[in-house]
């Protein structure tokens, strides 16, 4: 999570591969990461 002004965390979060997961009960931004992608070697 990171508050939504927070445009920093943000830009770090979506480099790192996180997506937008809604929103939290007190306006946080959430967000989550597909680990169910393969990883560059081609291991799960």
């Amino acid at each position: 999570m990171h508050k939504p002004e927070n445009l920093a965390a943000a830009a770090l979060y979506a480099k790192l591969g996180f997506c937008a997961a809604g929103k939290h009960d007190d306006g946080d931004c959430l967000l989550e990461l597909d680990l169910s992608v393969a990883a560059p070697n081609g291991n799960k």
